[in-house]
């Protein structure tokens, strides 16, 4: 079997979500499970940074015990599960000088926001994203001189924010002050500016960098008042000769409800698009991820995901992960001929377990706490008995999801507001 080399945080969650993938359905997976990461990992506790606290608290209510056990099935080791929220902007300052001499960290990015395997170092370069690969470093070496602003455009998943987020690390590494953000952030931020009468404020943050990085610009279509703040952010920064580098799923002609002045001023720069890649960038893509979570791969198995996959790179990563960890999680080798059934979704994630019963839970209760089953569903009283029958009613409403009236029924028909109370 294919040993798998599991070492940081991040690696042991992208693993982690491989198999969530094809555990949840596909809307619960994209809006709550995809933009989280594994931040730490120590003393028997696994960190996931999550975007929002909304997000937070869905994970912890919904989906807090299928991660617990993915991630005790891919570590081999009992742990507890804690979500945290990412915070992916600075704070807003206080005072009019945002950046100061005496500041331990005057970068506008900090290091948490910007994925670290996202680097131009880790970056696949091919003929279908080889432009706008050396627009993007040139805009880094050579900020607001050559391309101002850059706008980078593709279908979703072709390496956009891979390309801002390197962007991100190699202007830190060069002491420049920048900003990475999602326009979907931009909004929120200025919303809250807004509210909390701080918009001066908000507008000194984006307007004394040296690169301002914006994801997913049409997310700022039909939002006027925030569109405009975004235009004269754009306006103050393209003045003083600031790099702004902005990606787009279509190219700024195609982009709806923008006013013009804000297109003319995309279209000012360089335009690049980036294409699907073709095969052998595919592959290579592929072999560099899978380095990162299984060295050992065979190379046909890597051939077939190529072939099989879309063409965005995410859904290569997906099935590359999939495969993984559903073999991992069913502890079978890792063979063509697994790595095809678990594509075609033949092979099951993990093997039957056995079924659970109300009668298969009284019956372990009452052995646990060393009594008989009639004893647990009759009408003696102690503190023993008592315990026992209050975990009983919560392992039954948590595992069958039996109406209280049901488990009142079960345990000797006791009444509706005595099964609540011990619940």
């Amino acid at each position: 079997m294919v040993q798998l080399n599991i070492k940081s945080p991040q690696q042991i969650w992208q693993t982690a979500l491989g198999s969530l993938q094809v555990q949840v359905n596909p809307a619960n997976y994209t809006t709550w499970l995809k933009d989280t990461v594994g931040l730490g990992y120590d003393s028997g506790l696994f960190i996931v940074g999550v975007p929002h606290g909304f997000g937070v608290e869905w994970l912890q209510r919904r989906l807090h015990s299928l991660v617990r056990r993915t991630l005790i099935d891919i570590t081999g080791h009992d742990l507890e599960v804690e979500f945290r929220v990412i915070s992916s902007l600075p704070v807003i300052p206080k005072k009019k000088d945002y950046f100061t001499p005496t500041d331990p960290d005057p970068f506008a990015t900090p290091p948490s926001s910007l994925n670290p395997r996202y680097t131009f170092d880790a970056f696949i370069v091919g003929d279908s994203n080889r432009l706008a690969y050396t627009a993007c470093k040139d805009a880094c070496d050579k900020p607001g001189q050559e391309y101002n602003p850059l706008f980078i455009y593709s279908s979703p998943g072709l390496g956009k924010t891979h390309l801002l987020h390197a962007i991100g690390h190699a202007s830190r590494a060069k002491k420049l002050r920048h900003a990475y953000l999602s326009a979907e952030r931009f909004t929120n931020e200025y919303i809250d500016a807004i509210q909390e009468r701080q918009t001066k404020d908000f507008r000194l943050r984006y307007r004394d960098l040296d690169i301002l990085l914006v994801d997913d610009l049409s997310f700022l279509c039909g939002k006027d008042k925030t569109e405009e703040t975004f235009f004269h952010t754009f306006n103050e920064l393209h003045n003083a000769n600031r790099q702004i580098v902005v990606t787009c799923d279509c190219q700024p002609q195609a982009l709806p409800l923008i006013k013009e002045r804000l297109r003319s001023r995309l279209e000012g720069g360089l335009v690049v698009n980036i294409q699907p890649p073709e095969h052998e960038t595919r592959l290579a893509i592929l072999t560099a991820k899978a380095h990162q979570i299984c060295p050992d791969i065979p190379g046909e198995i890597l051939d077939l995901i190529c072939h099989q996959a879309g063409p965005s790179i995410r859904e290569l990563e997906g099935c590359l992960n999939q495969v993984v960890a559903t073999a991992r999680a069913m502890g079978t080798s890792l063979t063509i001929d697994t790595a095809s059934k678990i594509l075609s979704g033949t092979e099951e994630v993990h093997p039957a377990l056995p079924t659970i019963t109300t009668e298969k839970i009284l019956a372990l209760v009452a052995e646990q706490f060393e009594i008989k089953e009639d004893v647990l569903t009759g009408r003696q009283r102690n503190s023993q008995i008592t315990q026992a029958r209050q975990i009983a009613i919560l392992i039954l409403r948590e595992e069958t999801n039996q109406p209280l009236t049901e488990i009142g029924r079960l345990l000797g028909n006791r009444d509706h507001s005595t099964i609540i109370y011990s619940y």
